[in-house]
């Protein structure tokens, strides 16, 4: 569905997406420290646990990445569907079990710095859809959906449903996932050598 909404004549003008992706950098630093502040004074988090808790990207993304590698050839690696489900089923009691001695009060904290750090992000990433939005003349509610701090595919998904160009939004959250990848450990590994 879609894959469907993807056509040569929506990149004739990709070029004029360069300045917003350009943004998207400034956006991940920004939102990034912002959170990571956040964890750090509210939660009392130490900081590499409260800078990659910041980050704005995700598993899902990291494992849409791999079904990309997968499907333009990279990687040639099938998987049994046992093999699938007894990953899901470990992983998902690997999660589970560290809930298992935590307290009604801890499992309330987290959740509530989940919705903070959720809400400080909204906030960040309107803040520069509407600047991106009088700067570049792009549609405000592209740019939201473009630098929101969810899915790629919940997003596309939205935009679809919005009619609003989907390879914009996609090619932005891919963007972001690459940058917060690529650059997420280098720049905590600078930071620590500053530290020193």
């Amino acid at each position: 569905m879609l894959g469907t909404s993807f056509s040569p004549a929506n990149f004739e003008h990709a070029g004029l997406w360069l300045f917003s992706l350009g943004g998207l950098a400034v956006f991940i630093a920004v939102a990034g420290a912002s959170v990571c502040a956040s964890f750090r004074l509210v939660a009392g988090f130490d900081h590499p646990t409260a800078f990659f808790s910041a980050m704005p990207g995700g598993l899902v993304e990291m494992v849409t990445l791999g079904a990309i590698m997968h499907l333009a050839g990279l990687t040639e690696l099938v998987l049994p569907s046992v093999a699938l489900g007894l990953a899901q089923v470990v992983i998902g009691a690997t999660i589970g079990c560290r809930f298992a001695m935590a307290s009604p009060r801890l499992i309330v904290r987290v959740v509530a710095l989940s919705i903070g750090s959720t809400a400080l992000l909204m906030c960040v990433s309107l803040a520069f859809a509407a600047g991106l939005a009088c700067l570049t003349g792009d549609r405000f509610i592209a740019l939201v959906l473009a630098y929101s701090p969810g899915g790629v595919a919940e997003m596309s998904l939205i935009a679809l449903s919005l009619g609003i160009d989907v390879p914009f939004v996609v090619l932005h959250h891919i963007v972001r996932v690459f940058l917060v990848v690529a650059g997420s450990a280098a720049v905590f590994r600078a930071m620590g050598r500053k530290q020193q």
